[in-house]
């Protein structure tokens, strides 16, 4: 009896002791730091300044690691090309990487000069630059991309060894088949400029091209009240600021080249088109394109057409479990490009030869029934916002990464687009979901590629009319 007593005595003490550390556990244990990181970041503000040249500096504080990415973004890429200059924005962004790889030591104003791995990227609406540098050298990189740009020295040389890179690129391109039927729709659903949203450009005239036309593209838009200097990482703003205003003096703010050169207007698709591009591939690729809304004219649509998107792309969404379990498609997807300059809407998907005619049928016939007002329930629409919004904190939490984000931001919408975005997401309902579909999607005009194998095709007998 004694014995038992004492057993249970012992197993009393021993829960207590068990609660008591419980306790003191979860009141004094700080969790491990990558928990908090993402609340501070979240709420980590992103600061932004003029200069009276009208260049905008943006910067963004982020102490995780001693590094500091600087991207400037210029407002250009191929929508600023014509038929004569259509690749040359591209071309001149391989030539410029050149220019501020050779700014020389004296530039930087006695830093010490940091070796970076410059880089380029050219798109619809943007060209931008961008290094990743020590914390500690963030003035001596800030002085390198200033004289880069007040002072660019394009050389014969550089653009003599740069034209085969950018040939060979395009080549590379052009011999994936994916990339061939997505330039084959959109040369259809652009017709009238198709050059304005083909940043690779034309082979031809990227071979034929000469300094002066890379110097056009210079003098017009890499201009101060046309750019965006983003710092993010390990810095302080105030720093940021201070430093930006003395490196950039003297660069000379220029009448608005949009006001000079406006964009040429994509003209609306009047009916349903279709093209068919054979390539030696196993499987059957359809992709529908569609005009779509551009933050310039409709930007509320364009949170309607985020928020369509991530539910339509849910694996458990009626879109996915009709047309993808149901062992039609091996995969569908539906996405928007946010574009100051009417974006597109696309549905990529990939069948079997045998399967394509009832895919296809039943993905034409899903797609006219989205403005249905029942055709998302609100737990999905709600699930949606909260992805979007989880989405928006996560692609803040590395720097680097993050200035790159911003740099597409503030060139095809605006930091006040960019700012408010998930509270506009919020706002969506299903009234703007079907006011969406209705006025983009449902029985409107399409471009329908196929990509498919000459065996494939002849097969099952498809041709380009029996798509449309």
């Amino acid at each position: 009896m004694k014995s038992t007593r004492r057993k249970l005595l012992a197993v009393a003490i021993l829960i207590s002791v068990a609660l008591i550390f419980c306790f003191l556990f979860f009141t004094f244990w700080k969790f491990p730091q990558e928990v908090t990181e993402v609340a501070v970041i979240s709420k980590t503000e992103i600061l932004s300044k003029e200069l009276p040249n009208g260049l905008t500096i943006i910067a963004v504080e982020n102490h995780q690691v001693p590094l500091v990415t600087l991207v400037m973004a210029v407002k250009g890429g191929a929508q600023v090309e014509n038929p004569g200059s259509d690749g040359l924005s591209h071309l001149h962004e391989h030539v410029f990487v050149s220019n501020l790889a050779n700014v020389p030591k004296r530039a930087l104003r006695g830093q010490d000069r940091p070796y970076p791995i410059l880089r380029g990227t050219t798109s619809t609406e943007y060209v931008a630059y961008s290094f990743t540098v020590h914390a500690a050298d963030l003035k001596a990189g800030m002085y390198l991309m200033s004289f880069g740009f007040k002072h660019p020295n394009l050389r014969q040389s550089d653009l003599e060894k740069e034209k085969p890179v950018v040939l060979a690129e395009y080549d590379r391109n052009e011999s994936e088949p994916s990339y061939c039927l997505g330039k084959a729709v959109d040369k259809r659903l652009w017709y009238a400029n198709p050059y304005g949203k083909d940043a690779l450009g034309n082979r031809s005239i990227i071979a034929q091209a000469s300094l002066e036309d890379l110097r056009k593209i210079q003098r017009a838009y890499y201009v101060p009240n046309n750019c965006a200097l983003i710092v993010t990482g390990d810095i302080e703003p105030s720093e940021v600021f201070e430093t930006a205003e003395t490196a950039f003096e003297g660069w000379n703010r220029e009448e608005d080249p949009f006001s000079r050169h406006p964009v040429p207007p994509q003209l609306p698709l009047r009916k349903n088109l279709s093209v068919m591009v054979t390539k030696p591939v196993s499987a059957v690729t359809l992709l529908i394109e569609f005009q779509g809304p551009s933050t310039f004219e409709n930007p509320e649509a364009t949170y309607a057409a985020d928020l369509a998107s991530t539910m339509l792309n849910n694996p458990s969404s009626r879109f996915q479990k009709k047309l993808v379990d149901s062992g039609l498609f091996s995969f569908c997807s539906m996405s928007y490009l946010t574009q100051n300059h009417t974006g597109p809407i696309r549905v990529l998907t990939q069948t079997t030869p045998q399967k394509f005619r009832q895919a296809k049928d039943a993905l034409l016939g899903e797609l006219n029934s989205l403005a249905d007002p029942d055709y998302f329930s609100s737990e999905e629409i709600s699930n949606a916002k909260q992805q979007i919004e989880i989405g928006s904190v996560w692609e803040r939490e590395r720097a680097s990464r993050f200035a790159q984000t911003l740099k597409f931001w503030w060139c095809s919408t605006s930091m006040d687009y960019y700012l408010g975005y998930v509270e506009n997401i919020k706002k969506v309902g299903r009234v703007q979901l079907s006011d969406y579909f209705d006025a983009y999607v449902v029985n409107k005009p399409s471009v329908r590629g196929v990509l498919i194998s000459p065996e494939d095709q002849k097969l099952v007998n498809l041709r380009e009319e029996n798509l449309a």
